[in-house]
C-alpha cells in the first residue's frame, strides 16, 4: 500500500461485519450505533491515528506527495478537526466555510422593557393605544412577529392588523399574515405589509430576500441575534416572552436602520402622493425605473418630440 499515492483518500467508517448483524433492543442497527460512536467522538479515532501518521511517512519515503483531500461519508466537525490534526497537509491552502459569519459580533440586546399582554383585556388596552395614536392622514409603523394564536381575536387587535394605515414590518411577514388571516378570518391588506428580507435586498443590505432574521441582524446592525437552541413552544413562558421581545425589538431596529438607507421599497401612503415626490418603479423586488409624481387631472399629455436629422 505504501508504494501507492495517497493524494486523495476515502475514509469510510463502514464496519463490514457488523453491517449485517442484528439490532439493539431499541431497534437501532448495530452498525449505526458503532458508526455514531466513531464519528461523534474524537477519542473514537485514536486507534486510527497511527495508521494515518505511518501512511504519510511512507508516502514521503516513496516520493509521493502528502495527502491533499480525504473524503468521508458523514463528515462532522469533530471528524474534520481530527483528520486535520493528524494530517496537517489537509489544511494547506484551505479556508473553511463559516456557517455563521456573525458569531464574533456583539450580541443583540433588547433596547428597553417590553409590554406583554396575554389576556384579551390587556391586549385591547395596548392595541387601543396604537389606534388612538394613528394620524388622520398618515401612517404609523409597527413590528410584528407571530409565535402562537389565541382562540378568539380581540376586536382592537383585529383593527390593528387590518388597518391599511398601520404598516406592519416583520420577517417573513407575508406568510405570517396568511396564517393569521386563515386562523381568524381576517383580510389584511398586502399594501400594509413590509417584509424585512425583501426590503433589505432592495436596499442592497442582503443578498437574498429569504435570509433569516439573524442574518439581517448581522448584516444590517452588525450584531449577533442569539437564537433559542430548542423549540420556542417547549420553553417556559418567561423564556418565550424574552425571545419574542428580542425578536420584535430586532425587527424594529432592522427596519429603522433600513429606513435610513433611502426610500426604495417602502410603499407610498396617500399622504405622500404629491407632485414632485421621488418614486421608484419596483418589479419583482428590483427597482426598474426612477422618476417623480406629476400633477394631473386623470390623464397626462406627453408631447411628441421631433426627430432631428443630422
Amino acid at each position: 500500500m505504501s508504494s501507492l499515492s495517497g493524494r486523495i483518500l476515502k475514509a469510510d467508517h463502514t464496519f463490514k461485519t457488523v453491517d449485517h448483524q442484528g439490532r439493539l433492543p431499541g431497534g437501532e442497527p448495530i452498525h449505526t450505533a458503532l458508526y455514531n460512536v466513531v464519528n461523534d467522538s474524537e477519542e473514537g479515532f485514536s486507534p486510527l491515528q497511527g495508521m494515518y501518521e505511518r501512511a504519510q511517512v511512507e508516502f514521503a519515503r516513496h516520493a509521493h506527495g502528502p495527502t491533499e483531500a480525504i473524503y468521508t461519508d458523514n463528515l462532522v466537525v469533530n471528524e474534520r478537526n481530527w483528520h486535520e490534526s493528524v494530517t496537517p497537509s489537509l489544511k494547506r491552502n484551505v479556508q473553511h466555510i463559516v456557517l455563521n459569519p456573525f458569531r464574533d459580533l456583539p450580541e443583540f440586546k433588547v433596547s428597553g422593557p417590553s409590554s406583554f399582554a396575554s389576556s384579551p383585556d390587556r391586549i385591547d388596552t395596548l392595541c387601543d393605544i396604537i389606534l388612538q395614536s394613528l394620524p388622520v392622514k398618515d401612517s404609523i409603523y409597527i413590528a410584528l412577529s407571530v409565535i402562537a394564536l389565541m382562540v378568539q381575536i380581540p376586536l382592537t387587535l383585529k383593527s390593528v392588523l387590518t388597518h391599511p394605515q398601520i404598516i406592519k414590518f416583520g420577517h417573513e411577514i407575508t406568510a405570517a399574515a396568511k396564517h393569521l388571516s386563515s386562523a381568524w378570518g381576517l383580510s389584511i391588506p398586502s399594501s400594509s405589509l413590509v417584509d424585512l428580507g425583501k426590503l433589505a435586498k432592495l436596499k442592497g443590505a442582503a443578498a437574498e430576500a429569504s435570509c433569516s432574521l439573524s442574518t439581517l441582524c448581522g448584516a444590517v446592525l452588525n450584531l449577533q441575534l442569539r437564537e433559542p437552541n430548542v423549540s420556542t413552544s417547549s420553553l417556559p413562558l418567561t423564556s418565550q416572552v424574552d425571545d419574542l421581545a428580542r425578536e420584535v425589538d430586532c425587527v424594529w431596529s432592522v427596519q429603522q436602520a433600513l429606513m435610513k438607507l433611502g426610500a426604495v421599497g417602502i410603499p407610498l401612503q396617500p399622504s405622500q402622493l404629491r407632485p414632485a415626490q421621488l418614486v421608484a418603479l419596483v418589479i419583482r423586488n428590483k427597482p426598474q425605473a426612477w422618476g417623480e409624481l406629476a400633477e394631473h387631472d386623470g390623464y397626462l399629455v406627453i408631447p411628441k418630440r421631433r426627430a432631428r436629422c443630422p
